[in-house]
């Protein structure tokens, strides 16, 4: 497995992971923002949801610029195009499920905080090997 396939594959981990992680932590901390099927009605959770996706962004661009050992711009391109279409696909199969301000804003969050987070990390990377 190439380096370029095993930090894709470690950045969708970890965004999933940490998406996961954080948004039943905040689920477990507001039960009042939950209807009966489990989707989020209260507008605190979804703030916090946007502020967990951004996060998750930011690590999955991180281990995808550790991983790759590539300069960052080309693991924006190539670890979080297809992590993004990923998104894109279930936003758009869940999107009756939320308010349409909630969707818009969690796909127009991901691409910005991925790219710090790998340019972040590329930069630490850059600075080890220099």
């Amino acid at each position: 497995m190439t380096a370029a396939w095993r930090a894709l594959l470690a950045s969708t981990l970890a965004y999933f992971a940490v998406a996961f992680a954080l948004s039943a932590a905040a689920a477990l901390c507001r039960p009042g923002d939950l209807d009966a099927h489990g989707h989020v009605v209260g507008r605190t959770l979804l703030l916090v949801e946007l502020a967990v996706g951004s996060v998750a962004a930011f690590v999955a661009g991180a281990v995808a610029s550790a991983r790759a050992r590539v300069a960052w711009t080309h693991v924006a391109w190539c670890c979080g195009g297809p992590l993004f279409l990923v998104l894109f696909a279930s936003t758009l199969a869940l999107w009756d499920d939320g308010p349409g301000w909630f969707d818009v804003l969690s796909l127009s969050m991901f691409p910005p905080f991925f790219v710090l987070g790998a340019a972040w990390r590329g930069a630490d990377v850059a600075e080890a090997g220099a």
